[in-house]
Parts: structure tokens; C-alpha cells; sequence
């Protein structure tokens, strides 16, 4: 759907939703639920304290690592082997 700009309209929006075969009208619910908004909030200030400037942005140990599968399981390991 890349350079699909009516995706960002609530007719696309409901189209990929059900494409990707979610219920819409729950979406919409879990999306307006300020339950979680503190959450988010909180999650937002810490990656904004951490200079993340958009996604993915990828931390082990509280040390960047490139959003590889190859660079974040070798941190993993050495996290592991230096038993963090």
C-alpha cells in the first residue's frame, strides 16, 4: 500500500483493517480508549529522553543497537554472557 494516499482517509483505513482481518469497529474502540493514554505518554518521554527520533529505534541494556536481527541477538548474547 506504499503511495496509497487514500489510506489515510477512514474508507482506507477500514479497508486495510479488514484486509488484514481485524474488526473495525473494535480497533476504533481499542484506539479511543484513554485507558492506555498514560501509558503511551510515559513510553513517549522516555524515548524522546533517549534522543529516539522515529522507528525502529532498538535498546538492550539501555545501549543502542542497529534494529538488525543480527546486531540486537548479538547484543543479547553478550548481555547474557556478561550476566546483565
Amino acid at each position: 500500500m506504499a503511495g496509497d494516499e487514500t489510506l489515510f482517509t477512514e474508507a482506507g483505513l477500514r479497508r486495510q483493517i479488514t484486509f488484514e482481518g481485524l474488526d473495525y469497529d473494535e480497533f476504533v474502540r481499542c484506539m479511543t480508549d484513554q485507558r492506555t493514554a498514560p501509558i503511551v505518554r510515559a513510553s513517549l518521554a522516555e524515548g524522546e529522553s533517549r534522543g529516539v527520533t522515529g522507528t525502529p529505534w532498538v535498546f538492550v541494556n539501555n545501549q543502542q543497537v542497529d534494529p538488525t536481527f543480527e546486531a540486537i541477538e548479538a547484543a543479547v548474547e553478550a548481555a547474557l554472557e556478561a550476566g546483565q
